[in-house]
């Protein structure tokens, strides 16, 4: 008794089955049922109209639509705006471009070779319209006929030489700096809460969005310097005590403490005039803390 085609070994169907068409592979076209099929046990179709739609169909249609929204909320968070849609602004804290290996596993992190990626920060208004209103060069110049003169931990060599390249990086970290150096060296009434002022919560809150970013910068340990300086000036605690603190583990965590052996988050200096602006940053920490 002879067996039918299908019964046949070498017996092929005329063209691909339905499942293999859909994710595009290769299909055998092997009889009852071709070599993917049966080795993932699904039921395999060589009609030419497509099955119904199943429940993985569903799901990868609806990971698909996921994506595309993703991507519409990405473009419109970056028209210009300036506001982002409520579903980008939930998916903002899952997006961390900072290397966890840093802090996860620090000889990994420098035997990789990893990067810290520049965060782009957008500067608030309300800090431009602070910063517009002083006149830029006479708050530097009244910070290092001032402050600078106990509390040396900013270069006025490099500071002059950044404000006034075109080609220098110009960019949230430069500002908060410079607002710091505009509250520090402001002489408000001898009201008791009159430190606590616009330019105060500014300059606090401005730190916060700068830090949280990952800009991890001498720029940004200076500004905290700053801020903890001009908080222990007036008495506003235990706000200068935590400051204190917090000076102390950026400076850790971005390695000043130790330059050769603790892993290093900012670049080497460039010059001399650089390694010892970091220099003076470790130890203005240390005055702070004492």
């Amino acid at each position: 008794m002879s067996s039918t085609s299908e019964d046949s070994p070498h017996a092929r169907a005329h063209q691909a089955c339905v499942s293999c068409r859909k994710q595009k592979r290769k299909c055998d076209k092997i009889l009852p049922a071709c070599s993917l099929c049966t080795r993932l046990a699904r039921r395999c179709d060589y009609r030419d109209a497509p099955s119904s739609a199943s429940s993985d169909d569903f799901i990868e249609l609806r990971q698909k639509v996921q994506e595309l929204e993703a991507r519409l909320d990405s473009k419109q968070s970056g028209s210009g705006n300036g506001v982002a849609s409520p579903s980008h602004r939930s998916n903002q804290f899952a997006v961390n471009t900072f290397p966890a290996a840093f802090f996860l596993d620090s000889e990994l992190y420098q035997e990789s070779r990893l990067e810290i990626p520049r965060p782009n920060i957008r500067i608030p208004d309300e800090v431009l319209a602070l910063l517009r209103d002083g006149d830029i060069t006479g708050i530097v110049e009244l910070y290092f006929s001032t402050i600078h003169k106990w509390l040396p931990v900013v270069s006025r060599k490099r500071l002059i030489l950044t404000l006034e390249s075109p080609a220098a990086e110009q960019g949230a970290e430069l500002a908060l700096l410079l607002l710091c150096m505009r509250l520090i060296t402001q002489i408000p009434p001898h009201d008791s809460r009159s430190a606590q002022n616009t330019l105060y919560l500014t300059a606090k809150a401005f730190f916060t969005v700068v830090e949280s970013s990952a800009s991890m910068t001498v720029q940004l340990i200076q500004s905290a310097l700053l801020l903890g300086a001009y908080e222990v000036g007036h008495g506003i605690y235990p706000a200068a005590f935590l400051s204190a603190g917090h000076c102390a583990r950026l400076i850790y965590a971005v390695g000043l403490h130790n330059r050769k052996g603790a892993p290093q988050m900012i670049k080497r200096p460039g010059s001399w005039a650089e390694q010892e602006e970091f220099r003076r940053v470790w130890w203005g920490t240390l005055l702070l803390d004492r």
